[in-house]
C-alpha cells in the first residue's frame, strides 16, 4: 500500500501527514528540534500547552526562518482551562508567537481543576460547544479545531449535540495500541485520525519485536521507519514521530511502502501484547469510554509470554473469575506476598516493570525517587537494570523542572554505555565524538568509564570562581563538573512557602497557586538532597527560608518546621540564616537555629506580622539584621550581642522609632550600620560618626528631632570616616506636622561628602515638596564631580537644577544610576538629559515609568545599557540579533532574585531600593 503525503480534513484544508511531535521531550531540546525539522522539509508541528514548551516551539520556528504559511500547526486546549477557553487560546498563540493556528485540538475529553484532580462540576461537551463559538467568532485565529483521546463512547454524544464536527481526533495508535474501532467510526462522519506514540512508549519492546525487525531489515531500514510507515500507510491517518535528536528527526521522515500482507503481519502484535503508553485513569476520569480499560483498573499488558487470547467460553469464564476477584485491597495484599518471596534482585524487576505503567503526572515523581534510590542500591544489580533506572529517574525529573539532578541520571548513564542513543538525545551537550575517544582509547582507560582528565580537586577549584548563572550551565556537562556546580549551587539555598500568594504578583498565565505548588516540590527535592546526602548538607552556607504572612497564620505547618530542624541540624558548614515569617513562627526558628547551629555568624529576620517572643543568642554572631516591630526583647538582644557584632541593620515597620541610648551599639567594632525610620538627633550621630572609625557602610533613614540639629555634626571637622565607601541618608516622604525642617542640613552634608571622595555607593532621598526646607538644591549636585570613584549613584534631581547640566555632574565612573523626582519624561526633558549620561551605564532608574518608545531610545543612546527600572516594572534589555529586545520582570522575582540577576547582566553595583528584598551586607 502506497504512503500517504497528505490527509484532507472535512475543512478542506489538507495535513502533510508526518509530522513532527513534541511530547515528552526534554526541556531545553524542543527549540532546536523545531528549527531541525523545519529546516529539513517537515511541514508539520504538533505541539499542546499540557507539555510546557509551546514557548520553546514559537522559538523554534522564529529560528528556522520557514515562513508561517508554509507548514501545518497544531496545539491543545489545556484540561485545567475547560472553564477558561478563550484566554487560553490567546496564550497558546502568546506562546507560540504566531497570529493563527491550523488546528486546535481538546486535549482530553476530561475537565481538570489546576491542582490536577478531576473537575466534575464541567462536562466536556459545554466546553466543545464553546470551542465552537471560539472558532466561529475567530476565524483568523483558528483554522479548524477538534479533539483528542476521545473514544467511540464519548464521540456519540459529542456528533449529536455538535455544530461542528472535530476535524480531527488525536489518539494513541501503534501496532500494541490500534484502536481500530475509533478509525472506522471517524471515517463515517469524516474525522481524520492523528497517531500519537506510533514508536510505543520509550524504550519500547517494540523496537525489539520480531515481526517488526524482521519487516525492517527487509526494507533496509530501522524498526522506527517502519513503525512511523504503518501509520503512513493507512488512510485518513497522520502520524507523530518524536525525537529531538537532529539525526533521528531527519531519518524518521523515511517512509516505505508496506505491502497488504506487512501490515497484517504488524496488526498481530496487538493480539499477543496489548498495552497503552498513556491510560486515561490519570485524569481522575475512570477508562472515559475506551474498551480496552474497562474491568482491569489500567490499560496495561493483557496477556504474557506470546499467549493468545482466550477462545469466548474460556473468555467468559476468566471476567468472572476476575470480577470476583478484583478488590483492590485484595490485589495489594497479593502483589505483596507474592514479591515477599522473591530476590531483592527480583523485587527490582517488578518495581521497575511497575515504574514503566505509571502514569504521567507531577505527583508521582516521589515514588519514582523512591524507587529507583531502592533499586540503585541493589549491589548486584545488572548495568540494563541500572541503565533504565537512571532513565526513568531522568525522565521523571526533567518532568518537575529539575533539569540539573536529571542529568546526573544521564551523566551516570553515558559512563556505563556512552553509545545509549536515548541518553545522548537527554543530554544534547554530550559529544559522541568524545565518547567514542574514550571507549577506543587504551592509553587513557580512565576516560572509558566517562571520568574527567582534571581531577574533582583542579575542577573543584575552577568552579569556585564561576557566577550562580555560569554554575547552572555546569549542571549540563556530562562531566565530574556538573556534579560539583550543584554542590556549589547548594551554598545558598532559598526555601519558599506561600511567596506568592503573599505578594500575589505573577508571571502571566500562572496563578499563584501554580507557583506555590512548585516551590513546595522543589523543597521537598532540596531537603531530600539535604537529609540523604551529606555532600549536599555540608555544601550550605546560607540559608533563606520565606514564609511570609500578613497574619500570625504562618505558610510553614509543625511538619514543615519538623522537616526543617532535622535538615539545619545537618548543615554543619552553615554560617548565615535569613528568616522572613511572622513572629510566632520565627520565634520557633529561631530556637532550632539557637540550639543546632550556636556558631552562626550572619542573621537577618523579616517580620511580616508581629515580632518573635524571644531573641536567642549566638556566641559568634557577626551580622545582624531586623525588619519588624522594634521592642523591648530586641534592645536586650542587641545589648548582649554588641561586643561581637560588626554589622547592624535595624528597621522599624510601624512608626518611628528612638534608640534608648547611643551605647547600645559598640560603634568602635561596627563596619556595616542600617538605621531606617529611627529618630535621630544629634548626640546619636555625633556618637556613630565620632567612634565609627571602622564604618564602610551607613545607612540612615531618618526623622529629625527638633532643637537636636544635625547640620553641625556634619559640618564638624572631626566628622571624617575614614573607612567609608557607602553613604546612604534619607529623609522620609512623610513628613509629620512636629517634625523640624533644616534648611542647612544638606548644605552640611554637601560639606561631609568632600570629606569623602573615595565612595563608591551614594543615595540622597529628600521630599521634594520639602527640598528647600532642608536646604536641598542645585549647589549639592556641585560635588559630585569630585566622587571620582563612585560606582552607584541614587539622587533627586532638584528644580533649580538644567536636566541638560545634571546629566554632565554625573561622575563618568557611575554604571547605575536612580535619578528620582524627574518633572516628567517628554521628549524635550528626555533629549536634553541622556547627552550627559555617563558612557558606560549599566543600570538605570527613573521616578517616571518610561514610554515602549523610551525605552527603545534609551537602549540605543546607552549601548552599555543592561537594567532600566521605573516605579512600574524592571526591564532587562537584551541585544540580539534581530534587534533590541525588552524582558519585564516579575515582582515576587525581582524581590527574591533581583541581586542575582543584576549580577548576572553585568549590573554588580546596582541595587533596586525600592524593592522591600532581605536586607543584606
Amino acid at each position: 500500500m502506497p504512503v500517504y503525503e497528505v490527509v484532507r480534513l472535512n475543512t478542506g484544508a489538507e495535513v502533510p501527514v508526518l509530522g513532527l511531535g513534541t511530547w515528552r521531550s526534554p526541556p531545553g531540546a524542543v527549540e532546536k528540534a523545531v528549527e531541525v525539522a523545519l529546516k529539513n522539509g517537515y511541514k508539520h508541528i504538533d505541539t499542546a500547552t499540557a507539555y510546557g514548551n509551546e514557548a520553546e516551539v514559537g522559538k523554534g520556528i522564529k529560528a528556522s526562518g520557514v515562513p508561517r504559511e508554509s507548514f501545518f500547526l497544531t496545539t491543545k486546549l489545556n484540561n485545567p482551562d475547560h472553564k477558561r477557553v478563550r484566554e487560553a487560546l490567546d496564550y497558546s498563540l502568546k506562546q507560540l508567537d504566531t497570529p493563527y493556528l491550523d488546528l486546535w485540538l481538546m486535549h482530553w475529553p476530561a475537565p481538570m481543576t489546576d491542582d490536577g484532580k478531576a473537575d466534575k462540576s464541567v462536562n466536556w461537551l459545554d466546553t466543545w460547544k464553546e470551542m465552537e463559538k471560539v472558532y466561529k467568532e475567530n476565524p483568523d485565529k483558528v483554522k479548524a479545531i477538534g479533539v483528542s483521546n476521545v473514544s467511540v463512547e464519548f464521540l456519540a454524544p459529542l456528533l449529536k449535540e455538535a455544530t461542528v464536527i472535530p476535524a480531527v481526533n488525536q489518539i494513541e495508535r501503534h501496532p500494541s495500541c490500534l484502536q481500530d474501532d475509533i478509525l472506522a467510526e471517524a471515517a463515517k462522519h469524516g474525522i481524520a485520525i492523528t497517531a500519537y506514540s506510533p514508536l510505543g512508549s520509550e524504550g519500547s519492546p517494540l523496537h525489539e519485536n520480531p515481526i517488526v525487525k524482521r519487516i525492517a531489515d527487509k526494507h533496509g531500514v530501522t524498526p522506527a521507519n517502519i513503525l512511523v510507515s504503518l501509520q503512513a500507510n493507512t488512510p485518513n491517518v497522520i502520524v507523530l514521530a518524536k525525537s529531538v535528536t537532529p539525526e533521528r528527526i531527519i531519518a524518521n521522515k523515511k517512509l516505505v511502502d508496506l505491502t497488504d500482507e506487512e501490515i497484517a503481519e504488524l496488526k498481530t502484535i496487538e493480539q499477543t501484547h496489548h498495552f497503552r503508553v498513556c491510560p486515561p485513569e490519570w485524569t481522575g476520569w475512570g477508562d472515559i469510554g475506551f474498551p480496552d480499560c474497562k474491568n482491569y483498573g489500567r490499560c496495561h499488558r493483557e496477556r504474557e509470554n506470546g499467549m493468545n487470547r482466550p477462545g469466548k467460553a474460556e473468555s467468559e469464564a476468566w471476567a468472572g473469575r476476575m470480577v470476583m476477584a478484583f478488590n483492590p485491597k485484595i490485589l495489594d495484599a497479593s502483589i505483596r506476598d507474592v514479591v515477599a518471596f522473591l530476590s531483592n534482585e527480583q523485587k527490582a524487576d517488578v518495581l521497575l516493570c511497575a515504574l514503566q505503567h505509571l502514569p504521567p503526572g507531577p505527583g508521582h515523581r516521589m515514588l519514582i525517587e523512591n524507587a529507583a534510590q531502592s533499586c540503585l542500591q541493589i549491589p548486584s544489580t545488572h548495568r540494563e537494570k541500572t541503565i533504565q533506572t537512571h532513565l526513568l529517574r531522568a525522565k521523571a525529573r526533567f518532568a518537575a523542572g529539575l533539569p540539573g539532578a536529571a542529568y546526573q541520571d544521564v551523566q551516570a548513564i553515558l559512563q556505563i554505555d556512552p553509545h545509549h542513543e536515548e541518553a545522548q538525545s537527554l543530554m544534547p551537550q554530550a559529544s559522541m565524538h568524545t565518547l567514542n575517544r574514550a571507549s577506543e582509547s587504551s592509553t587513557r582507560p580512565q576516560q572509558l568509564q566517562g571520568h574527567p582528565r582534571f581531577s574533582a580537586e583542579i575542577w573543584r577549584e575552577i568552579a569556585s570562581y564561576l557566577p550562580r548563572c555560569d554554575l547552572r550551565s555546569c549542571l549540563f556537562v556530562p562531566n565530574a563538573l556538573s556534579t560539583i556546580a550543584g554542590q556549589f549551587l547548594f551554598r545558598k539555598l532559598h526555601l519558599q512557602f506561600g511567596t506568592s500568594g503573599f505578594i500575589a504578583e505573577v508571571a502571566e498565565g500562572e496563578s499563584f497557586e501554580e507557583v506555590d505548588d512548585w516551590h513546595a516540590r522543589r523543597n521537598a527535592d532540596i531537603l531530600t538532597f539535604i537529609l540523604s546526602d551529606p555532600a549536599h548538607a555540608l555544601a550550605v552556607r546560607d540559608l533563606i527560608i520565606s514564609a511570609p504572612s500578613s497574619s500570625e497564620d504562618s505558610q510553614l505547618t509543625p511538619f514543615n518546621i519538623g522537616i526543617l530542624g532535622h535538615a539545619i541540624a545537618k548543615l554543619s558548614n552553615l554560617r548565615s540564616a535569613h528568616c522572613e515569617m511572622p513572629g510566632g513562627v520565627m520565634t520557633k526558628c529561631l530556637e532550632m537555629l539557637e540550639k543546632t547551629r550556636p556558631t552562626l555568624h550572619t542573621l537577618g529576620l523579616s517580620c511580616s506580622y508581629g515580632s518573635p517572643n524571644r531573641f536567642p543568642k549566638f556566641a559568634r554572631l557577626v551580622r545582624f539584621s531586623y525588619e519588624g516591630p522594634v521592642e523591648e526583647g530586641l534592645y536586650a538582644f542587641l545589648d548582649g550581642q554588641k561586643q561581637m557584632l560588626s554589622g547592624v541593620s535595624i528597621q522599624e515597620t510601624r512608626d518611628n522609632w528612638t534608640m534608648p541610648s547611643p551605647s547600645l551599639l559598640s560603634t568602635t567594632n561596627l563596619t556595616c550600620l542600617g538605621l531606617y525610620n529611627c529618630q535621630m538627633d544629634a548626640e546619636l550621630l555625633s556618637h556613630i560618626i565620632t567612634n565609627g572609625t571602622h564604618l564602610k557602610v551607613l545607612r540612615l533613614k531618618c526623622s529629625i528631632i527638633k532643637d537636636a540639629p544635625l547640620a553641625p555634626v556634619f559640618k564638624a571637622e572631626t566628622s571624617r570616616l575614614p573607612n567609608l565607601h557607602e553613604f546612604i541618608f534619607e529623609v522620609p516622604h512623610t513628613v509629620p506636622q512636629a517634625q523640624h525642617f533644616e534648611p542647612e542640613l544638606f548644605p552640611a552634608i554637601s560639606h561631609f561628602l568632600r570629606q569623602h571622595k573615595t565612595l563608591s555607593l551614594l543615595r540622597l532621598v529628600v521630599p521634594i515638596d520639602h527640598a528647600r526646607r532642608y536646604g536641598y538644591n542645585a549647589a549639592l549636585w556641585g560635588v559630585l564631580p569630585t566622587l571620582d570613584r563612585l560606582r552607584n549613584l541614587s539622587i533627586p534631581l532638584p528644580k533649580d537644577l538644567s536636566p541638560a547640566l545634571s546629566s554632565w555632574l554625573i561622575p563618568r565612573s557611575v554604571t547605575a544610576l536612580e535619578l528620582t523626582n524627574l518633572p516628567d519624561l517628554s521628549d524635550e526633558f528626555a533629549t536634553s538629559l541622556w547627552p550627559g549620561l555617563p558612557p558606560n551605564l549599566k543600570y538605570l532608574y527613573l521616578s517616571e515609568d518610561p514610554t515602549p518608545a523610551l525605552v527603545q531610545s534609551l537602549a540605543t543612546i546607552i549601548p552599555s545599557l543592561r537594567v532600566l527600572g521605573s516605579p512600574v516594572q524592571y526591564q532587562s534589555i537584551l541585544r540580539t540579533a534581530s534587534g533590541i529586545q525588552v524582558k519585564p520582570w516579575v515582582d515576587r522575582m525581582a524581590k527574591y532574585y533581583g541581586d542575582e540577576w543584576l549580577k548576572d547582566l553585568g549590573c554588580e553595583d546596582a541595587r533596586m531600593w525600592d524593592i522591600d528584598a532581605p536586607t543584606t551586607w
